[in-house]
């Protein structure tokens, strides 16, 4: 026979050692594949966080209510015990403010008039408190302490001073029209 040359161009040489490279690239990727599920097992790893609770379902519907069962009948009312004897008077309580340790009732005064009560309570640890009438009957404290007019020399008003353990003095101004009566009112504080 006859000798046959065949010849491989450069083209066709370069194609096929790049075949020839890519067949063994995929054959050493499959084969690592296969290899690393069939080599040792690592060590387990940490447990992950718990997901979120999902949502509550619906509430079922509610039962029938049993029936209520018959009362039954009430018996009779005993009788009531004797009243017991009333104790003894407690202590006497402190006096509210409406109960003064002192009250003058209603006094004439006349104007210019000063005149002094004595109230005897030992303590000028007190609260006054001093009222007034008109000629008309009308209650009030019109001027209370005093005042003055002008350049200060006519007085109208009434005004208490000088109180000691013993007594007050009250003073009604010498040009005054309205502190026809006085009354006084003083308590222990």
């Amino acid at each position: 026979m006859a000798d046959v040359k065949t010849e491989v161009s450069k083209t066709m040489f370069v194609a096929g050692l790049i075949a020839a490279i890519l067949a063994s690239s995929l054959i050493s990727v499959v084969a690592m594949t296969q290899i690393s599920k069939l080599g040792l097992k690592g060590e387990k790893g940490d447990k992950g966080d718990t997901g979120a609770t999902g949502a509550t379902g619906a509430t079922g519907p509610t039962g029938a209510t049993g029936a209520t069962g018959a009362t039954g009948a009430t018996g009779p009312t005993g009788a009531t015990g004797a009243t017991g004897a009333q104790g003894l008077q407690g202590i006497q309580g402190a006096r509210g403010f409406s109960t003064p340790d002192y009250d003058s009732g209603w006094i004439n005064i006349a104007a210019g008039e000063t005149i002094s009560l004595v109230h005897a309570l030992g303590t000028t640890n007190v609260y006054v408190y001093m009222i007034g009438k008109d000629a008309a009957g009308l209650i009030h404290q019109l001027d209370y302490g005093w005042d003055t007019s002008g350049t200060g020399v006519l007085h109208y008003g009434a005004a208490w001073y000088g109180l000691d353990g013993n007594a007050i003095n009250i003073n009604r101004g010498p040009n005054d029209g309205s502190w026809v009566q006085v009354r006084v009112m003083i308590w222990i504080i």
